[in-house]
């Protein structure tokens, strides 16, 4: 079965938690309320300009890649959020990138011990990588299934990708 969406019950209940873990993140530990809208089977849009996309990866029976992208400015503010720095304060590039890398980090975290939970299996998390630039793609395997988890927030839209290949 599928949803309205054309996406299965069982894609659906395990992007939940990444919709979930998304918006627990945001909200709770940057204290930046979002909000969500409805997964499409597509790439989200690459943002304008020079931009941010995070990448990580989840592993068990199923393998996820997830990306998260913001444009650069954006990301900078929510970076500032992050580390709870007064919004007049400069941040480099550099601690830009690092604060994109840790909320993929706490994002992916958080699908996976759910994820874990739901499958009585073990689930691991790989280390994130930040890619930064103007005019980039980031591709998936042909065999893959990839997802589109629309946000916003007062900075920006932004859309967190899930890529997911079964074994």
């Amino acid at each position: 079965m599928s949803t309205s969406t054309g996406i299965s019950e069982a894609l659906a209940a395990d992007l939940a938690y990444f919709k979930d873990s998304t918006l627990n993140i945001f909200n709770v530990m940057v204290g930046l309320p979002i909000e969500g809208g409805e997964p499409t089977l597509d790439a989200c849009p690459n943002p304008a300009g020079v931009h941010a996309t995070s990448v990580i990866g989840l592993q068990s029976t199923t393998n996820w890649n997830m990306t998260v992208s913001f444009p650069l400015e954006a990301g900078k503010k929510i970076a500032r959020k992050l580390f709870q720095l007064p919004e007049d304060e400069e941040l480099s590039e550099d601690e830009t990138v690092d604060a994109m890398g840790e909320l993929a980090n706490m994002i992916g975290g958080g699908a996976k011990a759910s994820l874990s939970e739901s499958r009585n299996e073990d689930i691991s998390l790989g280390l994130p990588t930040v890619v930064v630039g103007e005019n980039y793609r980031v591709n998936s395997p042909q065999d893959s299934t990839v997802v589109c988890l629309p946000f916003k927030c007062e900075y920006c839209e932004f859309g967190v990708k899930v890529i997911v290949v079964e074994d």
